[in-house]
């Protein structure tokens, strides 16, 4: 089983603070909600629309090759003849917006709805802060991460969630059947009762890591919610309906805190902690 660690050094945390894209382009972004950061192992990320931006470490920052493939056009589809117009980005500093502009291409599903509470990350003045994503707990698995954390600074507690559209098959299941979506959050949720302690004193680091870099004055956190919430979300008002009747009604998700809504938006982050936090 992989560890679970939340750490980057000061020196590190020093050197990032000099990059010229960070100051000038990431900061800026992050401050507006358009760009998350998320700490990891003597590493930190930048999401935008759901996409890893960049990421940064010792070796400097980094990001994916697709997102570094700059077009004259922003089309799917191209001709032959049209090859001549694409580059290859040669500086993430003065390429910064197309870079960002070919990541939201490559962004959709879960990821791209739960975007909506980058507004609500640490540089906000929100109760409830969307603190960490796509988190990899306790696992090396690209295809077993938890969409979000969300973290109530005033009661000083954690809250892991899954995210799914109404599109998402692993919601949906034959009559008296569990969706595959319920064996997901018992698998998260074995993993926060067995690594309670562990997961609380990480974040914490991960709270102080945010405060050095962003030179916030973020209180730690005490507890973690011990059951893993569901968001369902990206559906129309016919399908609110089938919802209520083949996921709540039939019981389907009996057990699982979650709370529903067509298009997630920042102003529902309390709402939606104080939902999946229900007893």
């Amino acid at each position: 089983m992989a560890g679970f660690e939340r750490s980057l050094s000061d020196g590190l945390i020093a050197k990032l603070q000099n990059e010229k894209i960070f100051t000038d382009k990431l900061l800026p972004d992050i401050r507006n909600g358009k760009v998350f950061p998320a700490v990891r192992n003597e590493e930190i990320s930048f999401y935008y629309k759901g996409g890893r931006l960049f990421a940064y470490d010792k070796n400097g920052f980094k990001t994916h090759i697709k997102y570094c493939i700059i077009p004259e056009f922003h089309d799917n589809y191209i001709t032959e003849t049209e090859l001549n117009n694409i580059t290859i980005s040669t500086s993430f500093y003065n390429e910064y917006e197309e870079i960002k502009k070919i990541c939201e291409l490559y962004s959709g599903g879960e990821a791209n709805a739960v975007s909506a509470l980058y507004e609500n990350a640490c540089l906000s003045d929100s109760r409830v802060i969307f603190l960490d994503t796509e988190i990899a707990l306790y696992t090396n698995s690209e295809n077993d991460r938890i969409d979000l954390l969300l973290y109530d600074i005033i009661s000083r507690k954690l809250c892991f969630c899954e995210a799914k559209l109404f599109s998402n098959p692993e919601i949906w299941a034959l009559k008296y059947k569990k969706p595959k979506v319920c064996s997901q959050i018992d698998k998260y949720d074995k993993k926060i009762n067995t690594y309670y302690d562990d997961i609380v004193a990480q974040y914490s680091n991960y709270i102080g890591i945010l405060n050095k870099l962003f030179s916030t004055d973020l209180p730690v956190p005490t507890s973690l919610h011990k059951k893993t919430g569901l968001l369902i979300t990206g559906f129309d008002s016919s399908q609110k309906e089938k919802i209520k009747n083949l996921l709540i009604d039939d019981g389907s998700l009996d057990g699982i805190s979650n709370y529903r809504t067509g298009e997630l938006k920042s102003k529902q982050i309390s709402t939606l902690f104080k939902n999946i936090t229900k007893a």
